[in-house]
């Protein structure tokens, strides 16, 4: 996910990169400059992928878990699409680089399907009561981990991301680089009210543009 940096939080930004639209990912832990904004601890610098300038690229790949036995079926589903290669008619070194990646799940919340791991031995009295009321009511032990019950239904949902990148060196020491990443996820909110409604449901959409153009000088000299 990327960081609004206005106001540090992800929630408000709703984007996130795919993995195969990444070059480089780095950790810094320490001695940072001030282009990384408010970061105090550490920073998690990435470059995006772009095109190939002597050939044309692609990739596709999908995954799915629906072959798998009930027991750790999730209900994913994944199709990714690259592209990426030189576009000659711009000149030399100009290239494009375009990834799109769709994503389903039935159960797009994993962490709702239990409430706790936690032992009454590692928790207070009070937590520990509460576990066991969980482990001890029918209607609730399967919530307790390993979580063993079914996906909570209505709890659909699935994922867009298409990301796009050009770049075009204008001369020895100048180059362009412009991005446009498009994010767009849904996904149903369970309650028990609309549990056996078949026609509605609560939910949850979000949707984000992010779009950059670059100018980058550089320049070598002797020392």
């Amino acid at each position: 996910e990327l960081k609004n940096q206005l106001e540090a939080s992800r929630q408000g930004f709703g984007l996130e990169l795919s993995p195969t639209a990444l070059e480089e990912v780095d950790v810094i832990t320490g001695g940072f400059g001030a282009e990384f904004g408010s970061a105090l601890s550490g920073v998690v610098s990435y470059t995006t992928r772009r095109g190939n300038p002597d050939r044309w690229e692609s990739r596709a790949a999908l995954t799915t878990d629906h072959w798998a036995p009930e027991s750790i079926f999730r209900g994913f589903t994944g199709l990714n699409l690259s592209v990426g290669g030189p576009l000659k008619f711009l000149g030399n070194g100009a290239t494009l680089f375009a990834d799109l990646h769709a994503q389903g799940m039935l159960d797009a919340d994993v962490p709702g399907r239990g409430l706790t791991c936690l032992t009454e031995e590692d928790s207070g009295d009070d937590l520990a009561t509460a576990i066991r009321n969980i482990r001890s009511n029918p209607g609730s032990a399967p919530l307790y981990c390993p979580y063993e019950s079914g996906m909570i239904p209505n709890q659909r949902g699935d994922k867009l991301i298409a990301f796009a990148r050009f770049d075009k060196p204008l001369s020895a020491t100048w180059n362009i680089t412009s991005s446009v990443l498009r994010n767009r996820s849904q996904r149903e909110l369970y309650t028990s009210e609309f549990k056996y409604n078949p026609t509605y449901q609560l939910g949850q959409r979000f949707t984000g543009t992010l779009a950059n153009l670059n100018a980058e000088w550089l320049k070598e000299g002797r020392a």
